[in-house]
């Protein structure tokens, strides 16, 4: 609070001169929006507003940001703040947003065909995030299951999973080619 001395004026008739009073810090919020984006993309721009501010620019230029660095898929409370100049004219209450990482979907590839040759033949998928970006790896980005006979010739399906920061789901089938035989007849 301030203590301040007034001057009468014809629109407070009944303060002399001499009279003191407080003036109270003005009370100032500033809310950040919740954000999100998905696992591998970039931050998006954060933003807010500033309410019950008297003048523009009293505050300086207020710049949101989140207070963490986290990339894996989760939701991350209270991250995303304000920063701004102080005033001694007002009391400020930052009300922080929240900031969700959502998985990002999953491509993959048909594998190759192969001949049958009595061995188990699970051929596996590339796999890629939706963004196209790295070949991700199995067990720690995504699982496969296969359906069908992966040892005799026919079609053999693979499902491929997203897990930890992939999800989705994607069916990729190939064969498994009869070996050629050639019997020679004496």
């Amino acid at each position: 609070m301030v203590k301040a001395v007034w001057e009468a004026t014809e629109y407070c008739a009944e303060l002399s001169a001499t009279d003191e009073f407080l003036i109270r810090k003005a009370p100032v919020t500033i809310s950040v929006d919740d954000k999100d984006k998905k696992f591998g993309d970039n931050d998006p721009v954060f933003t807010g507003s500033v309410e019950n501010l008297v003048a523009e620019g009293d505050l300086g230029e207020v710049a949101f940001q989140r207070t963490n660095s986290d990339q894996n898929v989760g939701e991350y409370l209270r991250v995303l703040t304000a920063t701004y100049t102080e005033n001694d004219n007002y009391e400020v209450q930052v009300n922080p947003g929240n900031f969700k990482i959502t998985p990002q979907g999953i491509t993959a590839d048909a594998p190759s065909d192969v001949v049958y040759n009595g061995q188990e033949q699970k051929q596996a998928p590339v796999v890629t995030g939706e963004d196209g970006g790295r070949t991700l790896v199995e067990g720690v980005d995504y699982e496969l299951t296969y359906s069908g006979d992966v040892t005799n010739a026919g079609t053999v399906t693979v499902t491929v999973t997203g897990i930890g920061n992939y999800t989705g789901t994607v069916d990729r089938a190939y064969e498994i080619i009869p070996a050629k035989v050639e019997i020679v007849v004496d």
